[in-house]
């Protein structure tokens, strides 16, 4: 996967200096930015691609995941409220609101935001896996897992979901299927927290404590300020 975002960036590079104006090349070399966890350069380029093209949406919708991701609550705050006047029933400008809903708890919103888009999209593992977190307030567990087996279906290298399998092993107790999966995440993604968090979350339930603080910080030396290291359960 991996890889494949490496030949997005080279591509969309040269198309940005071909192309007038260049927002979709922007808005691509963003989202391989995102999901390769450079936030700095992702933000960057999806903020230019807006800059060029206001009605973006989909570009709309990859800040949202990269301000939720990053706990930035007033981007993602901005995000939504933007996406509902710009594109309120486009797939991404939904779920831009639906990221924003779910930062504030409102699981029920997210979840009717989200159901309308993967209506409108439902070949984006990313709505699949964010719906899934609407369950996290209810006892609603077999739904939650069914959302992230479908996301699995359609993206199995996917690093958001991923992590969504490792948390559900996590939760499973599962721990060796939960340390491979991080293992295989911190190989693949140095750069990124999810491989060390989960990593963490493993080691913390084998009460591994030191093993666990030393992948902490690793994680923290490698991801620097993006590095939150917690697992959503």
């Amino acid at each position: 996967a991996s890889r494949a975002y490496t030949q997005t960036i080279a591509v969309a590079s040269q198309a940005i200096e071909r192309l007038s104006p260049p927002a979709f090349a922007y808005r691509l070399r963003g989202s391989a930015y995102y999901w390769m966890y450079d936030h700095a350069s992702a933000k960057a380029d999806l903020e230019k691609a807006l800059e060029l093209d206001p009605q973006d949406a989909e570009a709309l919708g990859m800040l949202a995941l990269l301000a939720y991701e990053t706990s930035q609550v007033e981007d993602l705050k901005a995000t939504g409220e933007r996406a509902a006047e710009s594109s309120p029933e486009s797939a991404s400008g939904l779920l831009a609101q639906a990221a924003a809903a779910l930062d504030i708890c409102q699981y029920a919103e997210a979840r009717s935001l989200l159901d309308r888009a993967i209506e409108l999209a439902p070949e984006r593992p990313e709505l699949y896996i964010l719906h899934s977190w609407t369950y996290t307030s209810s006892v609603d567990e077999a739904t939650a897992f069914k959302e992230v087996e479908t996301a699995a279906g359609l993206a199995p290298h996917n690093r958001m979901v991923r992590y969504a399998q490792a948390q559900i092993a996590l939760y499973l107790y599962e721990l060796d299927e939960a340390e491979a999966i991080g293992q295989a995440l911190v190989a693949e993604f140095p750069q990124g927290a999810d491989g060390y968090a989960i990593l963490v979350g493993v080691y913390n339930k084998r009460y591994e404590l030191r093993k666990a603080l030393e992948v902490a910080e690793q994680g923290l030396a490698a991801a620097g300020d993006h590095a939150t290291l917690d697992v959503r359960l």
